[in-house]
């Protein structure tokens, strides 16, 4: 009854996925984006399906439409930027990820992935100001709190290094590794 829906496919494009059939959920994105060539929720998930099946050309092309049908959509920005990362494009990963902190300040996922990009870039204090701010939106995740004592400790400033490490032995005291990186 609802086959002239983009969001009925939509909706068996998920089903198939979570029924580990990929083929018949690919076939449903593309018939929900057939019906409604501008229906973004379609184009997320084939791209996030496309991407699982390490057709990452073809996910890059999905996304680059999303970012081209609205350049300040964040979240498209951030899935794009995760694909371009992955792929090896940290340049244009951090053009993206800058987009999405925009959007989403208070994702603390996104401005570690920028922080990382940008010191991977050589861009230290950009990074350290992302992974501040990713730390200011989520106080008590280790991975943040380590990146900061790595870039503490690599940029030479041994007290900041310190105390990121005790903050992260805080956060994880069963952990023996965060004992020994302290040390």
């Amino acid at each position: 009854a609802l086959a002239d829906r983009p969001e009925a496919h939509l909706n068996r494009g998920v089903v198939f996925q979570n029924l580990g059939r990929p083929d018949d959920a690919e076939a449903a994105y593309r018939t929900a984006l057939r019906l409604d060539d501008g229906f973004r929720p379609a184009r997320f998930n084939l791209a996030t399906l496309l991407n699982a099946q390490s057709r990452n050309v073809e996910a890059r092309k999905v996304l680059d439409r999303l970012v081209g049908d609205d350049p300040n959509d964040g979240e498209a920005r951030y899935s794009r930027a995760l694909l371009l990362a992955e792929t090896g494009d940290v340049k244009g990963a951090v053009v993206d990820l800058r987009v999405a902190a925009e959007a989403f300040p208070d994702r603390a996922r996104i401005a570690y992935n920028l922080g990382l990009a940008e010191i991977q870039l050589g861009r230290v204090d950009a990074g350290r100001t992302a992974l501040l701010r990713a730390h200011q939106a989520e106080p008590r995740d280790p991975d943040i709190v380590f990146a900061l004592s790595t870039v503490e400790r690599d940029a030479g400033n041994r007290a900041g290094a310190i105390h990121w490490a005790e903050r992260l032995i805080q956060l994880r005291p069963e952990d023996p590794g965060a004992r020994r990186y302290l040390q």
